[in-house]
């Protein structure tokens, strides 16, 4: 979609025109729907979580800043979204991965929940900033340049952040009796 019509629609919604916004439902709906995949893992709750994008969207439209990019905006809201989500339903397992066999011994599986609960007491402890970066990366899967878009800040920053998040990440893992490879 090209700016000038992103502007000129999300001008009309917030003007009260439930037709532009669905036109910016129908543009965007694929992309928030994508993130939310990602997210969750799960398309019905991926549908969830899109849906509660665009309500909130649409709620929160009036507040909106015109001088800043609709997609940003609204793809910041699908990942809060998606976010608060993953909080809800699975807190215990934060990054997505199961580390077990597909046929884990009674020990396997022990330490299969054991590296878990590792990792989501490691994020716990980490600043907001480096735990959110690193579920967007490893969570949602963006790529570095997405990530530089979303959160508005050049693609080397999102490297460096990333590299400083990992390597805090580990420190707690090691404080906790966990071994590096």
């Amino acid at each position: 979609m090209g700016g000038k019509d992103e502007a000129t629609l999300v001008r009309k919604a917030q003007a009260g025109d439930t037709g532009a916004f669905n036109e910016l439902v129908l543009s965007f709906g694929s992309v928030v729907y994508s993130l939310a995949l990602r997210m969750t893992g799960n398309r019905e709750d991926a549908r969830d979580v899109a849906q509660r994008t665009f309500i909130s969207a649409w709620c929160g439209l009036a507040g909106f800043d015109a001088r800043r990019r609709f997609f940003s905006w609204l793809y910041r809201i699908a990942l809060n979204e998606s976010l608060n989500f993953l909080r809800a339903r699975r807190p215990a397992e934060p990054l997505g991965h199961d580390f077990a066999d597909p046929s884990p011994s009674p020990e396997a599986r022990v330490s299969a929940r054991e590296s878990r609960d590792a990792v989501a007491e490691a994020l716990r402890e980490l600043p907001e900033e480096q735990r959110q970066l690193l579920l967007l990366r490893y969570t949602a899967q963006l790529t570095y340049r997405e990530i530089a878009e979303l959160l508005e800040i050049q693609e080397p920053l999102v490297r460096s952040r990333l590299f400083s998040a990992r390597q805090a990440m580990g420190r707690i893992l090691v404080q906790q009796g966990w071994s590096r490879p």
